[in-house]
C-alpha cells in the first residue's frame, strides 16, 4: 500500500509540473504590451519654450530628451527645414501636427518611435497613429 501511495505521489508531481511548465510557457507566449497602458498622442502633454524659426532636427532633439519617444528620420531631408513654435503646454498630437504642417512632412508612430517622412507627390502632410 505504501509503494502504491508514493507512486500516486510520483506521478502527480509530474503532471503537475508539466502543466506548471506548459501554463508558464503559454504565458510568455501570449503576453505583449497592454494598449491599455500606452497612451496616444492625444492624451500626452508636453511643456515647450517659444521657438523661433529653429531647425527641425534641434526641435526633434529636444522633444526626444522631454519625452519617451525615438524620432526616426533622414538627415538630409530635414536639414533646410525651419519651424516656429509658440510657447505653452502640447498636446503631442496637435504638435505633431503642427510640425508636419509647417515642416511639409508625414509623421507615423509606431510604439514609441516617430518616423518623419517627406511627403511625396499631391499627398499631404499627415500624422498617423498605429495601435
Amino acid at each position: 500500500m505504501n509503494v502504491k501511495l508514493h507512486n500516486y505521489v510520483k506521478t502527480m508531481t509530474k503532471y503537475a509540473i508539466q502543466a506548471f511548465v506548459i501554463c508558464q510557457s503559454l504565458l510568455m507566449v501570449y503576453a505583449s504590451d497592454l494598449d491599455a497602458q500606452r497612451k496616444y498622442l492625444r492624451e500626452i502633454e508636453i511643456d515647450l519654450p517659444r521657438y523661433e524659426n529653429v531647425h527641425l532636427e534641434t526641435l526633434l532633439d529636444d522633444l526626444k530628451s522631454k519625452s519617451d519617444f525615438e524620432f526616426a528620420f533622414a538627415k538630409k531631408m530635414i536639414r533646410n527645414k525651419s519651424l516656429s513654435l509658440s510657447s505653452g503646454v502640447w498636446n503631442m498630437e496637435s504638435l505633431l501636427k503642427e510640425i508636419s504642417l509647417q515642416a511639409q512632412v508625414s509623421i507615423k508612430r509606431v510604439n514609441e518611435t516617430i518616423s518623419i517622412t517627406e511627403v511625396e507627390g499631391e499627398s499631404y502632410p499627415q500624422v498617423t497613429e498605429e495601435a
